[in-house]
Order: structure tokens, then sequence, then C-alpha cells
């Protein structure tokens, strides 16, 4: 009889998660506790695809004109093609990845291109600040070293003063666009 109880009990709890509201803005997934975000709730977001995660090439990070948050796709959908600029619509659930929560088991339709956002600009002191995960910002830096990798060329900078790498996809003319940007002023976006 209890075993009954704890199987409705659970039975109730997965049927409540499923038909929740879905989560809309990227605001609301962020402010979930990890507690919360590992529940699964569900999310339904629209918005604009800003960086792709060079080691997958499928998992991406998404904008929605105020908040970025991290997108894991279904495993179905690891053939999409996703280009920064792609307006999307993302069906998932929350995770508890990471400083923020993300969103998982995401099914995406393209639903045209869009600019990207206008990004963040952090000073010094907002650098390593962990509201900035998943978010779009754009910081001046210097390139200072480069390592490539079979899935990802790491460069390593220097950001107000601070040392910091960024991962970028490799593409044929990685190595050689790497070198030339060597003692360099750049801005960096990500």
């Amino acid at each position: 009889m209890i075993f009954l109880r704890v199987i409705h009990v659970c039975f109730v709890l997965t049927l409540a998660v499923a038909s929740a509201e879905p989560l809309t803005r990227l605001a609301e997934i962020r402010a979930l506790t990890p507690e919360a975000a590992a529940k699964g709730l569900p999310v339904r977001v629209e918005g604009t695809v800003v960086a792709i995660e060079p080691s997958t090439r499928q998992q991406f990070f998404l904008h929605d004109g105020a908040d970025g948050c991290f997108i894991r796709p279904i495993d179905a959908q690891r053939k999409v093609g996703l280009v920064p600029g792609d307006q999307v619509l993302v069906e998932g659930v929350s995770d508890a990845l990471g400083y923020y929560p993300s969103v998982r088991n995401a099914r995406v339709k393209v639903l045209g291109k869009r600019e990207l956002p206008v990004p963040l600009k952090p000073g010094a002191g907002q650098m390593f600040a962990p509201e900035l995960d998943s978010q779009w910002a754009e910081v001046p830096a210097m390139v200072t070293g480069c390592d490539m990798g079979d899935d990802r060329v790491t460069l390593a900078l220097e950001v107000h003063g601070l040392p910091f790498k960024a991962e970028l996809p490799v593409t044929p003319d990685a190595a050689d666009r790497a070198s030339a940007l060597m003692q360099r002023p750049v801005l960096l976006r990500g």
C-alpha cells in the first residue's frame, strides 16, 4: 500500500511538472534555483543564436533580447547546423548546468535571421562575475597566445589586464588567422 502511494505521488509530481506553464523568458530560467532547474521545468522561448559551442558544434548560446542561456538540443537535432544570427524557437526543459540554469533536451525550430543583439560591455571588475555566464558580451583584448586543438582554437588573451582564454571553432584558416592576431588588440565577443 505504501509502495502504491509512493508511485502515485511520483506520478502526480511528474504530471504537475509536465503540465506546468512553460518558462518563456531566459530571465525566468536564470532566476531558478539549482534545485528548481533540476526538476526539468518546461521551457518555450524564442531568441537569437549568438554563439555555437566549439567542441560539439550543436550546443549553443541563445539570447532573447535581454538575457543569455546555454542550450543543449536533443540528439535527433544534432544536424540542424545553426549559425549566429539564426532566430529560433526552443522547446525543452530546465537544467541545473553551470553557474546559471540552462535548457536541455531542446527541440529547435529555425524561424529566420536576425541581427545579433547589442552585447554587454563589462569592465575589469565584472569580467569573472558569475552573472556573465552565458551572456552576450564584448571586451577589448590583446591576443598573447594560441593553442590549436582538433575541435577548437584556444586563444590566450589579456582582457582589462587580466588573463583570459577564449575558445573558437576550428576553420580551415584558423592557424593563419590566429597567428596574424598575436600581440594585437582585438574586440572579443562571446
